[in-house]
């Protein structure tokens, strides 16, 4: 996934003075969720980036998104998993106007999770970490508020991980320079 990322983000590059100004930086904060064989866990969840805008209705961004961490233990044991994605996606946008537009999202995220497990009562620990290649898509609405500024509100799911079904839903801003 490495590899690809830094494909991407080669070409980015030597496309990104073609692009007449299409630069942008975002973040963004919300809620994610992950299912597991019918138990629902709801978490918070952010995300930063940037991309750069081929057209009026194609961009291409790049994102680092923290999906949460599931802590869970007492005096006896504990056990931690955070999940986060690093992801290279396709944005189209449909404008309705001047200012509002919806978009759709097709992209490709490197899943992983850090976990550890320990248990005081029978010393042990182990930990561990794993991540997959896995497709990210999702819909959301953008609203400009300037030329170089706006808001918008996202939906994303994630294909399954782990036997996890992660969906996330966030507000952010964007930064156009």
């Amino acid at each position: 996934m490495k590899k690809y990322l830094l494909m991407v983000s080669l070409l980015a590059a030597f496309a990104a003075p073609a692009s007449a100004g299409g630069l942008f930086l975002f973040g963004d904060v919300g809620g994610s969720s992950r299912s597991k064989y019918g138990v629902t866990n709801d978490y918070d969840t952010y995300a930063v980036g940037g991309g750069f805008r081929l057209d009026n209705n194609i961009a291409l961004e790049f994102a680092y998104r923290d999906l949460g961490s599931l802590v869970e233990g007492d005096r006896y044991a504990h056990y931690q998993e955070d999940v986060s994605a690093l992801q290279v996606s396709a944005i189209f946008s449909l404008p309705l106007s001047q200012e509002f537009s919806l978009f759709g999202r097709l992209g490709i995220a490197e899943l992983s999770v850090d976990w550890e497990d320990s248990d005081f009562v029978y010393p042990g620990y182990e930990s561990g970490y794993e991540s997959q290649n896995k497709m990210v898509y999702g819909f959301g609405a953008n609203f400009d508020l300037s030329r170089d500024f706006s808001l918008r509100a996202e939906y994303n799911e994630y294909d399954y991980f782990r036997d996890l079904k992660i969906k996330t839903f966030t507000v952010g801003a964007v930064f156009s320079f």
